[in-house]
């Protein structure tokens, strides 16, 4: 498949990165969990998860920056993944927060090695953060996740979760994010199907309160 092809087939008003490849070889086929954000300065920012392809253990967070309403996107920078050694320790669906002293955090899921229903939900709350618009990133630090009863009774087990969305800054100053926590198959066995939308899972919500201190 020849991507330029398709992009001038839909006609898209704005693009902001296309794969080298079809086939995986250039490893950034999958481009999922988009989101784009106002940065302090009034530019647009974007993060995202990219890999070989959906479910590889080589997924990313990479981020872009685009100073021109959206027109023109930065090549992505990676910002937090698998260890470049080991090739171990994915990073996946990470959503961003900015505060009012123009700090920008980007938060995701920081997978340990071990999992529990599929290996890229699982994983520890991990975050990093950039005071110079995205330039630099601070090293990650690891964000203490309440446990839940559908969470696997192991404590060393991470939950199986993603915030899908862009967090909300409630008029509190606070920001608001909804997620989904799939039951571990310790708690619950799994569904008859074996396919992803048929595993148990909640709606919940996470609220981070001191962002802008």
């Amino acid at each position: 498949m020849d991507f330029e092809i398709e992009l001038r087939r839909t006609a898209p008003d704005y693009v902001v990165y296309v794969p080298r490849s079809a086939d995986g070889s250039t490893k950034d086929t999958g481009n999922e969990h988009f989101l784009v954000f106002e940065s302090p300065d009034g530019s647009l920012m974007a993060v995202w998860t990219q890999s070989t392809f959906e479910g590889e253990p080589d997924q990313r967070i990479v981020f872009s920056r685009s100073e021109d309403g959206g027109r023109h996107w930065r090549p992505p920078a990676l910002i937090a993944g698998p260890h470049p050694k080991t090739g171990k320790g994915m990073a996946s669906w990470g959503f961003p927060l900015v505060s009012r002293s123009g700090r920008i955090y980007v938060i995701y899921s920081r997978h340990i090695g071990v999992h529990d229903l599929w290996p890229h939900p699982t994983g520890l709350m991990a975050g990093i953060y950039s005071d110079d618009l995205g330039r630099t990133w601070a090293p990650e630090q690891i964000i203490p996740m309440p446990r839940s009863k559908w969470d696997n009774p192991d404590p060393a087990m991470p939950a199986n979760w993603i915030v899908w969305q862009k967090p909300l800054r409630l008029s509190q100053g606070k920001y608001f994010a909804g997620f989904t926590r799939w039951v571990s198959p310790r708690v619950r066995p799994p569904a008859p199907m074996p396919i992803w939308w048929a595993a148990a899972s909640t709606v919940e919500f996470l609220r981070f309160e001191n962002v802008d201190d």
